[in-house]
């Protein structure tokens, strides 16, 4: 060969060399996959043996079924967190109920490449009970405030009508309509008017099975010393509750 011709053929030579060494390289890498402790671990192995070497044989389909499978996976993870966050939101644990969604969030963020149409719906479900965590902390802040007031004019037996009356307008209002909290501020403004009206709230409350408020108000109406001819009626709820 002339001079130039081997240096050719030795240049092709170590192409061919650092071909073969990146082959080599994935065929290793897919058997660590095979081994690995977790599919996340093995698809990690299977994307690496892939950007070495993309023609290894079925390397695509495999890389594809880990793909769904560790959505699936990933999903059930993600769901569990909404769960979560849900339970949270029950008793208002705003920050525990944040902090589910956020590691929900981080679930996703751990599946490699673009994300799969299972996964992309998920964190539209977190991010819609985001939204109702935000609303509900509005309308926790809302009432909170109210409620403070209505307890203070409550307190004080020349204001305690204007009390009554605030909450009156306060349960009007659509976005109190089913909050958990208006059913107890209810029978401590119960507990300030008269014997009849008390009694119709305890009926009420019977009604919806409140049935923890329900012993609150029998509670007040019996001991508040205004309970008359509605007091034994009361008292036979009460043991019911």
């Amino acid at each position: 060969f002339h001079e130039n011709d081997r240096a050719k053929l030795n240049e092709w030579l170590g192409k061919v060399e650092a071909m073969i060494a990146l082959r080599d390289k994935a065929e290793n890498l897919v058997e660590q996959a095979r081994s690995a402790t977790s599919p996340e671990q093995s698809l990690k192995f299977l994307l690496d043996a892939r950007s070495q070497w993309q023609n290894l044989e079925g390397l695509e389909q495999r890389i594809a079924e880990y793909r769904e499978d560790i959505a699936k996976l990933l999903v059930v993870k993600m769901q569990n967190k909404i769960g979560e966050a849900e339970k949270a939101l029950d008793v208002e644990d705003f920050d525990k109920a944040s902090k589910a969604l956020e590691n929900a969030r981080e679930i996703k963020a751990a599946f490699p490449g673009e994300p799969l149409p299972p996964l992309v719906d998920t964190l539209a479900k977190v991010e819609a009970t985001e939204q109702v965590i935000r609303k509900r902390q509005t309308t926790a802040k809302k009432f909170d405030e109210q409620a403070k007031e209505i307890r203070g004019l409550l307190k004080d037996n020349n204001k305690y009508q204007l009390g009554i009356d605030l909450f009156e307008t306060l349960e009007k209002e659509s976005e109190f309509a089913n909050y958990p909290p208006l059913a107890k501020l209810r029978v401590e403004v119960s507990a300030r008017k008269g014997p009849a009206e008390q009694w119709q709230e305890i009926q009420k409350l019977v009604t919806v099975e409140k049935w923890d408020d329900v012993a609150t108000a029998c509670s007040n109406l019996i001991h508040g010393g205004k309970g008359g001819d509605f007091a034994p009626q009361a008292k036979t709820i009460l043991n019911k509750a």
